[in-house]
């Protein structure tokens, strides 16, 4: 056995170390066009990397990379394609079970990890990394400790290592150490229609028989990750095996609906399954609910018309009984009569004071609000609930995807508050599947709920929802926290007290994060890029006018470094919402000064092709910061 092929076996057997094995092709591989660039530019450096050119003083050996994406949205696909496209071995390192031990028996395995794969140049993915690395560094607790101790001991180990580190994570890595460290971000969405009609035949079994239209039935219908649809054809394929035939869309249907086992079915799935099984599935769905209008930023919350306190009730008139006939004067018959009517008008005042006061008394008093005495708790969240409320089922409709989900329901009021964190890259801070199913651009208002302000979104109506809704995003360092007041079929009051509780949401663990622009990160953001500025204009004219490779290279090291600072500043800074806009432009800068770092290092050495190539590596660099800048003016960052 080859030392390499030892590495790798060695690596391999630890418990929680899994070889990634398995020829893999881009072709294989469905991301959207700039996440692909990025891999390939990836690829290619680590190619420039295995070639053995020498590095410039200071730098890094190898290469670290961030997959940021849910799961099931191609990360350790996309490892198998580097691995099989560099000829190396790659192998899934869950750091929970790695460091389980703690202390010197977890030091030690991590030894032998970086050991072992260093021999055998494989590729390490750390397919929990999020969990470990992403956690707030501000925690008290003696675990805490711990793992921060763990932490800076696999990132000196991460330091050495001679190939290629790569890192998954849902939510992205909020700590500066890490994010310094990171050579570029890979972004893996969750697939689109477009994207899942593409996954589709590339996960079929061998034989299936499915025509194009039966293709578009089920990426339209199921929204799926593309992990998920790998699952719902494997066991399609054992269906179909179990009957001898080939795979055919009934089979996948089954599928669908095994892999939908314990979740929570969109309208839309649940009428397409509808249709399937009244064999009219490619029938045009019904057309969407109307949508009804959404109040303007700024104005008041709705509030159910209150009926002033009721008018006395009219009277009806009294009709006076006829005097009996006698034989008095009239004027003396009259007398009587007289009488009678002041006493029925009293009567009637008196009446209707007494009904007035009953009115007022009884009819418009507001019942007290519930008092938000128990507690609850789901994975990094807490909430305080009326003593009535009890958890609950979703609602129907379209998923959220949130995790640490709980849906909670009020006694006898009808309605459903679910709560749950997420990742969230839109300014909106709403969560990706929400905005994908409304009908227009939702208008947000900045509401003080509890002492923290949030953004609310009213009455909002979905595609496939069963009704309104009412949404509230509070951004934290563990995602954006996410509450959904469902309306449909609530009684009186439920929407005020849902509220109530919504302002009781708050991270375990953690911190919430300030709304909107925040003018210390402005200001600190453009303290980092004025200086930098001025770096490139001194750097980038001498290296437009050197003339020896010696000038060259000092030129360009002057730009790393400037860089270099810039992506280090930007990744102390704390930008609330905002962050991982934040960390993508932190990283591109950090990513410019190794692309002006490897030009000076081929300079230095007169070297034409490794110039050129990290001149390709600049470029991309300045497009990477394109794009990060763009990110950031979406939440209303503008730098000029």
């Amino acid at each position: 056995m080859s030392e390499a092929a030892g590495g790798a076996a060695a690596v391999q057997s630890d418990p929680g170390w899994e070889g990634l094995e398995g020829s893999c092709h881009w072709e294989d591989l469905i991301l959207p066009a700039a996440s692909r660039e990025t891999l390939l530019s990836v690829s290619g450096d680590l190619r420039f990397r295995a070639a053995g050119t020498q590095r410039a003083p200071g730098r890094s050996p190898g290469i670290r990379l961030l997959f940021a994406g849910e799961p099931g949205t191609g990360k350790r696909l996309a490892v198998r394609v580097l691995a099989t496209e560099l000829g190396v071995p790659a192998v899934s390192i869950d750091l929970a079970t790695l460091l389980s031990e703690g202390g010197v028996p977890s030091m030690q395995r991590l030894d032998r990890l970086f050991a072992a794969a260093e021999r055998a140049n494989v590729i390490v993915y750390f397919n929990d990394a999020g969990v470990w690395l992403g956690e707030s560094a501000r925690r008290s607790s003696s675990a805490s400790s711990r793992s921060d101790e763990e932490v800076a001991a696999l990132l000196e180990r991460i330091d050495k290592y001679r190939g290629a580190i790569i890192l998954a994570a849902t939510l992205g890595i909020g700590r500066p150490e890490v994010i310094e460290r990171i050579d570029a971000v890979v972004e893996f969405p969750f697939p689109d229609e477009r994207a899942r009609r593409e996954i589709w035949p590339l996960q079929l079994p061998a034989g299936a028989r499915l025509d194009p239209r039966e293709l578009d039935f089920l990426a339209a219908s199921f929204r799926l990750a593309g992990g998920t649809i790998r699952d719902c054809c494997v066991v399609a394929a054992a269906e179909a095996a179990s009957e001898r035939a080939p795979v055919s869309l009934r089979h996948l249907v089954a599928g669908v609906e095994r892999c939908y086992q314990g979740r929570r079915q969109d309208a839309r799935a649940r009428a397409a399954l509808d249709r399937f099984y009244a064999g009219t599935w490619d029938a045009e769905p019904g057309a969407p609910t109307p949508e009804r209008a959404v109040a303007p930023p700024g104005a008041p919350t709705p509030e159910r018309a209150v009926a002033p306190p009721r008018a006395p009730t009219p009277e009806r008139a009294v009709a006076l009984p006829h005097a009996a006939p006698s034989g008095r004067m009239a004027h003396a018959g009259r007398r009587p009569d007289t009488v009678l009517v002041a006493l029925l008008l009293v009567c009637v005042v008196l009446v209707s004071v007494v009904g007035f006061g009953l009115a007022r008394g009884h009819g418009t008093s507001p019942a007290p609000a519930p008092a938000l005495d128990v507690h609850a708790s789901v994975g990094l969240l807490r909430v305080s609930i009326p003593s009535g409320w009890h958890r609950g089922a979703p609602p129907r409709g379209p998923q959220l995807g949130l995790q640490d989900e709980l849906a909670l329901v009020g006694n006898r009021s009808g309605g459903i508050l679910v709560l749950g964190r997420t990742a969230t890259s839109d300014p909106s801070l709403l969560p990706s599947s929400l905005l994908a199913v409304l009908p227009g651009t939702p208008t947000a208002q900045i509401v003080s709920l509890g002492g923290e302000r949030l953004y609310r979104y009213l009455n909002l109506s979905p595609r496939g929802a069963s009704g309104q809704e009412s949404v509230y995003a509070l951004p934290s360092t563990i995602g954006t926290i996410v509450g959904v007041c469902y309306v449909h079929g609530a009684g009186p009051g439920f929407a005020s007290t849902c509220e109530r509780i919504v302002g009781t949401i708050r991270p375990v663990s953690g911190s919430v994060l300030a709304l909107g622009p925040s003018v210390s990160y402005a200001q600190g953001l453009r303290a980092v890029i004025a200086k930098l500025t001025s770096a490139r204009s001194a750097a980038g004219a001498r290296l437009r006018s050197a003339r020896t490779p010696r000038g060259q290279a000092k030129a360009a090291g002057a730009l790393a470094a400037a860089y270099s600072d810039a992506g280090s500043a930007v990744a102390r800074l704390s930008a609330g919402p905002a962050q991982t806009a934040s960390d993508a432009l932190s990283v591109a800068l950090t990513a410019s000064g190794h692309a002006y770092a490897a030009l000076a290092d081929a300079a230095s050495h007169n070297d034409a092709k490794g110039y050129s190539a990290a001149s390709g590596s600049v470029a991309r660099a300045a497009g990477a910061l394109r794009a990060a800048f763009s990110r950031l003016a979406g939440f209303g960052y503008r730098v000029s």
